[in-house]
């Protein structure tokens, strides 16, 4: 986050500066955060969950993996992050991708009570071709369809959203993953830092988990955001890796959900979000260390995940596994229970050390393209001991050109289901760069047959000709077709 205000009287005493990284800034937001964590006992603003605790702080801007997640190792017990990147951001108009090709007649868009408009009836789309509008027309669709009402209003605009909205599905750098497995194993004296993730306010935009890297780590608590009432807050970001819930507010009931400590002093309110949300978990997560220090990374999960309670119990989603866990993609396990997770510590006796089983399949299977499903199975083998699943860890190598057109799903010999990536969503558009040609398609090395755009490597011209791709400037695109996928999933925990 940005760094919180320390001095403030509601950390007095609090601030460990040999455990802060060595660049922060303060901000507001990095307070707001703190304070819902640890704010002190004085009742001046509002007290934290957990109003004992002391705090390191790390500004985002100007720290790199290592700083922010395993910096001052030693020191450092709860990593709690209110933060994150979120992977579907709009195109600049030069480099919205050419629609698919469509058979239309006209115009498909209504003119909605929001505007009162279409795009059909602005100046940039007058006499457009419906099958490849110019760029100027897709800037004012993208512009009317990214309009919340007009999107739930007009129903076309799902249909397009390969076109105003282009999504990077990413999982975690390898170096960065080595980060975080070095913080489990390391810290605390081999117990591990417990990390706790903000699961994103994308939930309007169709963001699943599983497409933000940071967010369905198994080494890290991701944490939805709720209202007053415990219902799922419309912005908080669902899917099969979430975690937990916890409050984080909801502008349908207050614009300012929070009453906390402000930089610079005093009190301020402040409004509403996961970012909210994860600190409320860190809170109980420090209490439960103070409670039982001996915990590992992975009993302060399995607390968490056998403690919460069943918040919105009318809710259609929620799902009951072979071992009797619950889970619901908006709100993980359920709702942190402070009081059930702490008296838990104090009894919990310490899992034994972690095992991971690998399976894996090489077949070359054909992704169809009407519609239809197609059904893989990866057998793990008879096991020696009697094992319990935590998270499930599924990698996938595809090549296809509209990622977001495809639904993965996954099931457990239980029958178990888990939705990994939920279709249709917005795909991932890489736009032709200017000056690519067949002169400076200098990677002769991975002229493979295969349209791509290698990590190093400017333009892939002559494979990507030979493939047919197409971009807005009429030459050989960018259009990365080839995926290498990491989804989790924790709907199986507890399952033999």
């Amino acid at each position: 986050d940005d760094g919180p205000d320390q001095t403030h009287p509601d950390f007095s005493g609090k601030y460990d500066a040999l455990g802060s990284c060595p660049t922060h800034t303060t901000g507001s937001h990095g307070t707001t955060t703190a304070a819902i964590a640890l704010a002190a006992g004085n009742d001046q603003c509002s007290r934290g969950v957990a109003y004992g605790a002391t705090l390191s702080k790390c500004g985002m801007n100007g720290n790199t993996d290592t700083n922010i997640f395993i910096g001052n190792i030693a020191r450092n017990h709860i990593s709690s992050n209110s933060w994150g990147t979120d992977p579907c951001t709009a195109l600049a108009s030069s480099g919205r991708r050419k629609l698919r090709q469509r058979q239309l007649q006209g115009c498909p868009f209504a003119a909605t009570a929001a505007s009162g408009t279409s795009p059909c009836s602005a100046f940039q789309c007058a006499g457009a071709s419906w099958t490849s509008p110019p760029s100027t027309c897709n800037t004012v669709i993208s512009t009317y369809c990214e309009n919340a009402y007009n999107y739930d209003a007009d129903g076309e605009c799902a249909s397009w959203t390969h076109l105003w909205v282009t999504c990077v599905y990413r999982h975690l750098p390898w170096a960065t993953k080595r980060v975080l497995q070095r913080g489990v194993l390391e810290g605390r004296s081999g117990r591990g830092i417990v990390y706790v993730m903000s699961a994103g306010n994308e939930n309007d935009d169709g963001v699943d988990v599983n497409m933000v890297r940071y967010k369905h780590s198994r080494f890290t608590i991701t944490v939805g955001a709720t209202d007053k009432l415990g219902l799922h807050s419309y912005y908080s970001t669902t899917g099969s890796s979430l975690f937990i819930s916890a409050p984080g507010g909801d502008e349908t009931q207050h614009s300012n959900n929070w009453h906390v400590a402000a930089t610079g002093g005093g009190c301020t309110e402040q409004g509403m979000g996961t970012s909210y949300a994860c600190p409320v978990v860190s809170g109980v997560v420090a209490l439960m260390l103070q409670a039982n220090p001996l915990l590992g990374w992975r009993d302060v999960h399995g607390i968490l995940a056998a403690t919460t309670s069943r918040n919105d119990p009318t809710s259609s989603l929620w799902t009951t596994n072979a071992a009797g866990f619950i889970h619901n993609i908006k709100y993980g396990f359920g709702m942190v229970d402070a009081g059930a997770a702490v008296a838990a510590a104090l009894s919990w006796t310490n899992w034994g050390i972690e095992r991971r089983i690998i399976a894996s399949s090489s077949q070359q299977l054909t992704v169809p393209y009407d519609g239809s499903t197609l059904s893989t199975s990866v057998s793990v083998g008879a096991q020696s001991q009697a094992w319990a699943i935590e998270w499930i860890e599924i990698f996938l190598n595809l090549d296809h050109s509209s990622r977001g057109d495809l639904q993965l799903e996954l099931t457990s010999p239980s029958g178990t289901h888990s939705v990994l990536m939920p279709g249709p969503r917005p795909e991932t558009s890489n736009p032709p760069v200017e000056g690519c040609s067949a002169a400076a398609d200098t990677c002769t090395w991975r002229n493979d047959g295969h349209c791509d755009n290698p990590q190093y490597c400017e333009c892939d011209y002559n494979d990507c000709l030979a493939a047919n791709w197409v971009g807005t400037n009429g030459q050989p695109s960018l259009y990365l077709p080839r995926f290498n996928w990491k989804m989790t999933s924790v709907r199986s925990w507890g399952e033999s």
